[in-house]
């Protein structure tokens, strides 16, 4: 869908000029760069540490490069489509765990309520200064408790935007094997009257 969408406004971008197609060329990987960023500044600043959390982003850099090549190359076989759809699936869930964090912020400040009321208290092997309090924070927005409200908003955002992501596509409809035939040159019954004609006349003047 996206490749299709990318060749359209290129035609179009084409068409007004070799501007047009650098500011689409730009544009295409901006969105991308900034939606990398936010992940990478949200996984930063969940942690205390921002040397791990660099040296994570970079190592994360260096593997995605990696399997880049690999698939050019032709090294590594796999089914785009299935690969998409899971790395879809569980970016929606650190989406959803990026919406929980914004969630606990906001009522730190005061801006939302609900902040004591604690609906998930983890034990102490899951806080902030853990390994397995950190994985928990970046990839559910949960460090060792959460708020109902944070559990309500990331539970409805993850279930309502999964189903709509893994709902199948509509079916593109079939071509009836009737235009098929006609397409693909099938004499009809006035195609076939000038060459009885023209067989009927061949015969008489012999």
């Amino acid at each position: 869908g996206l490749r299709g969408e990318l060749h359209g406004k290129l035609d179009a971008a084409i068409a007004l000029g070799t501007g047009s197609v650098a500011a689409l060329a730009f544009v295409a990987v901006a969105r991308e760069g900034v939606e990398t960023a936010l992940f990478l500044w949200t996984s930063v600043s969940a942690g205390q540490s921002a040397l791990a959390g660099t040296f994570g982003a970079l190592l994360g850099l260096a593997v995605a490069i990696l399997l880049g090549r690999l698939i050019m190359r032709g090294a590594l076989k796999m089914d785009l489509a299935k690969f998409f759809r899971v790395s879809g699936a569980a970016l929606i869930v650190v989406a959803g765990a990026v919406l929980s964090y914004a969630v606990h912020e906001f009522q730190e400040v005061g801006f939302l309520p609900g902040e004591d009321a604690t609906a998930v208290s983890l034990s102490p092997a899951f806080g902030k200064d853990t390994p397995l309090g950190l994985i928990n924070s970046v990839l559910l927005g949960f460090s060792n408790k959460a708020s109902w409200l944070q559990v309500i908003v990331w539970a409805a955002y993850v279930a309502t935007v999964m189903v709509m992501f893994l709902r199948p596509l509509a079916a593109k409809p079939v071509q009836p094997a009737v235009d098929v035939a006609s397409r693909a040159g099938t004499p009809s019954a006035t195609d076939a009257t000038p060459t009885t004609e023209a067989n009927s006349e061949a015969v008489t003047v012999g």
